[in-house]
């Protein structure tokens, strides 16, 4: 797998993309995916090609949305969030659509306690609380 997604993470929702910066500079891409006509106004800020990191990590500090990239049997997924929980479970849902077993998943948070590498058959089924009798959710 070598595609690349935005998350929404709150919504659940995700759009393949071809590239992250570009495809999110388009307004009705961006708020497709969610983003406050506030936060795209402030694009212009960034110059597109040359603030391209300075501007994906504002997105992500500024909206509950993550980057995800194949690189083969690798995905990888970053955003910014104070808790994992919604960015889990949002990446549990792509992941039960779009993953295999031995999908080797690289979870970066850059607003949390930084990053963990796991297989998918590993990931675990639920990052909420446990439902009574000590039984999961899924």
């Amino acid at each position: 797998m070598k595609e690349g997604y935005w998350i929404n993470y709150r919504t659940k929702k995700f759009f393949e993309i071809y590239e992250h910066e570009y495809w999110i500079r388009d307004e009705k891409n961006a708020w497709n995916l969610g983003l406050t006509k506030l936060l795209i106004s402030r694009f212009q800020d960034f110059r597109p090609s040359i603030d391209r990191d300075e501007f994906l990590l504002y997105i992500m500090k500024s909206a509950p949305v993550m980057r995800v990239r194949g690189y083969g049997v690798s995905v990888s997924f970053q955003f910014w969030a104070k808790s994992p929980v919604e960015p889990l479970d949002a990446i549990r849902k792509w992941a039960r659509k779009n993953a295999g077993p031995l999908t080797f998943l690289n979870i970066m948070n850059y607003g949390g306690p930084g990053s963990v590498q796991l297989s998918y058959k590993d990931f675990p089924r639920r990052s909420g609380p446990k439902t009574k009798k000590g039984s999961e959710k899924n």
